[in-house]
């Protein structure tokens, strides 16, 4: 994992995670943790297609539910969502147990979901949600944009 200092280019707040090497749950919590709004969103790092479309509609929803979250093909996308403050205890439980995959806090918690159809209407594709770790992925990803 980077330290935050090896981004100087970055002329951004940058908050290390207080819980290192636990992975996308820790840069969660730091993010709530540090947040200056109720609301924060979550986005990987390897999506290079984020769509400011969707992002814009996803931060216009208005809803009690504290996640807000993309559902396609019968999968959340807990890296392209939006997760409430009030989460903060629940996360802190979560990385105190070693439970670090972010379908342990989803399963907990009820969810505001973007449907497969609306990003569509939104994006004209899923690409939007592609996420790059191989030479493959960053091919097949080329070829469809």
């Amino acid at each position: 994992m980077k330290d935050v200092s090896d981004y100087p280019e970055v002329k951004l707040p940058k908050y290390p995670d207080l819980f290192p090497g636990k992975g996308p749950m820790a840069g969660l919590h730091s993010a709530l943790l540090h947040a200056t709004t109720p609301r924060v969103m979550l986005l990987a790092c390897d999506m290079p297609l984020v769509n400011p479309a969707l992002i814009s509609y996803m931060l216009k929803i208005r809803t009690w539910a504290p996640v807000i979250i993309p559902y396609c093909n019968e999968r959340f996308e807990p890296l392209h969502a939006i997760y409430h403050g009030s989460l903060l205890p629940i996360i802190e439980l979560l990385i105190a147990r070693n439970r670090l995959k972010m379908k342990d806090i989803l399963d907990m918690v009820p969810k505001f979901l973007i449907r497969k159809k609306t990003i569509k209407d939104i994006t004209g594709s899923l690409n939007c949600l592609s996420n790059i770790n191989t030479l493959v992925e960053f091919n097949r990803l080329s070829r469809q944009s």
